[in-house]
């Protein structure tokens, strides 16, 4: 009887993390995805796709075809021993994130729209990228909570001062998690 051939392939999902497989040389798209899925727990299948990276671009696995079809002839060959590279994205987007029942599924999802707007050159759209930061901001790390420092003795001339939490952390957030790269090359410009 003849051995069956796997081969090991990474999935990295959109928030960065990756899941290792073993799986057939004859398996397909949808296999793999229903695999990944449920290691990871993404209930909303419908939304995502697995795409490979070809010529500076995300190109989607076609879930009916084998992934030989995709990752080229070294997935064929018996002495490979390599990992092959996919990649979980977001294939179809929804109306309303309201639609996204899982928590799993909504976190990859925003993590994927944080990406593609990471990644985004529309150099025109200032002002949203900037709404868009604000809101991300403010779903990741809420209101600054705010501490009272000082005694609060007015009558000997000491004053109350309110010092955030948040400010006192040098870190509160890194501009490159949230703002394109051009985006901040426009706060320099324009700032100093």
């Amino acid at each position: 009887m003849r051995k069956r051939q796997v081969r090991r392939v990474c999935v990295v999902l959109s928030n960065k993390q990756r899941l290792d497989c073993i799986v057939r040389v004859s398996s397909i798209g949808r296999q793999v995805l229903d695999h990944v899925t449920l290691m990871c727990g993404v209930r909303s299948l419908q939304i995502f796709g697995l795409a490979i990276f070809l010529e500076h671009e995300y190109l989607f696995v076609d879930l009916d075809q084998n992934l030989g079809k995709y990752l080229g002839k070294e997935w064929r060959r018996t002495s490979t021993k390599g990992t092959f590279l996919l990649f979980l994205r977001v294939q179809h987007y929804v109306e309303s994130v309201e639609l996204i029942k899982d928590s799993t599924s909504q976190e990859l999802y925003y993590s994927d729209l944080r990406r593609k707007m990471l990644d985004s050159l529309c150099d025109q759209q200032e002002v949203l990228f900037l709404q868009l930061a604000a809101a991300a901001l403010q779903a990741e790390l809420g209101d600054a909570e705010e501490q009272i420092l000082g005694d609060g003795d007015e009558q000997n001339g000491k004053e109350n001062t309110i010092v955030s939490e948040k400010k006192q952390n040098q870190n509160y957030f890194l501009p490159e998690d949230y703002f394109p790269s051009w985006v901040k090359c426009l706060f320099v410009f324009n700032f100093y």
